[in-house]
């Protein structure tokens, strides 16, 4: 049957409080009480629920009779309702992080403490769960702290590793880059690696470019590596950068873009491990690579004091 319960969970010695909702309530319950279901879909409930003195299911509200949900409107009618509900138990109990309740209560002269386990309004489900994951991240319960903290890193893990896995398939198969100008200039920006563009009237300094990359094999040289001034054991000899180009006949050709800047060979050292399935840290605990911290780059060595290529 359909219907609203609350899950009282004691962990720590203090009670914490989760309100849910289901159209059949007694596979619910089971559910989470399933440790394998539990690992499959972590969440602030479930991490609360594992490591628990005890914990208890109280049913709020419950429909006498079945809907007919093979019906799409009653369908729909159900869930709204179940959510509407829901919504309406856990301001009543208060069980949504602080700000929350601040937003769409009356003005109270008392909270309770901000121990208890649901994230996000069910109105409003998925599009506030980030957000209200942020105003956990400094919460006061060392719990709910502990697991706002770990899920937004997670969650920034996997952005940042979808979008180098993005770049890399665009890499290594050619793709369109932007190109932009600078000091009159065309240029084009790979990741972090930023190359001039030839001379060309048909190369604006906007809109895109095709470009692929080329990388060889550890302890080989490309001929047409990108950074003249890169030396040594340096990973951006391995690699290269080549354009799609037309010259004044109409005929389209390949072009080698290079550069000679000091910092890009430190740029490229890293591009060129990160292409090749390198961790963060492996790569930044190398000299002569570059280390990004939110958007901003610096280097594992100093440019100024470092030996390039004459």
């Amino acid at each position: 049957m359909p219907g609203i319960y609350m899950h009282i969970i004691c962990r720590d010695g203090q009670i914490r409080l989760y309100i849910g909702q289901a159209v059949n309530l007694s596979k619910r319950i089971t559910e989470h009480q399933n440790i394998k279901q539990r690992k499959l879909h972590p969440s602030l409930h479930y991490s609360a629920l594992d490591g628990a003195e005890w914990d208890q299911f109280v049913i709020l509200a419950a429909w006498s009779t079945l809907p007919d949900m093979t019906n799409p409107e009653i369908k729909e009618e159900t869930y709204l309702l179940l959510s509407l509900t829901e919504t309406w138990c856990c301001f009543l109990f208060q069980t949504l992080p602080r700000k929350t309740l601040q937003r769409y209560l009356p003005a109270l002269t008392f909270y309770s403490p901000e121990v208890h386990l649901n994230v996000a309004c069910p109105l409003l489900q998925p599009g506030t769960a980030a957000t209200n994951l942020g105003e956990l991240y400094h919460s006061d319960d060392a719990l709910l702290r502990s697991y706002a903290q770990a899920s937004l890193k997670k969650a920034t893990e996997v952005r940042v590793q979808y979008r180098a896995d993005s770049l890399r398939l665009r890499v290594n198969q050619g793709g369109e880059f932007c190109v932009f100008s600078n000091t009159g200039y065309g240029m084009v920006q790979i990741g972090y690696v930023k190359l001039s563009l030839p001379p060309n009237p048909l190369l604006l300094p906007s809109g895109n470019i095709w470009v692929q990359a080329e990388i060889c094999e550890e302890g080989t040289i490309h001929p047409h590596h990108a950074c003249q001034l890169a030396c040594g054991t340096d990973p951006a000899l391995r690699i290269a950068f080549n354009i799609a180009v037309v010259n004044e006949e109409g005929v389209t050709g390949t072009h080698w873009l290079t550069t000679t800047g000091k910092c890009a060979v430190f740029k490229c050292n890293s591009f060129v491990e990160d292409m090749e399935g390198l961790t963060r840290e492996e790569i930044e605990a190398k000299e002569r690579r570059i280390i990004r911290t939110r958007g901003r780059i610096s280097y594992t060595s100093n440019p100024r004091e470092s030996v390039f290529a004459e």
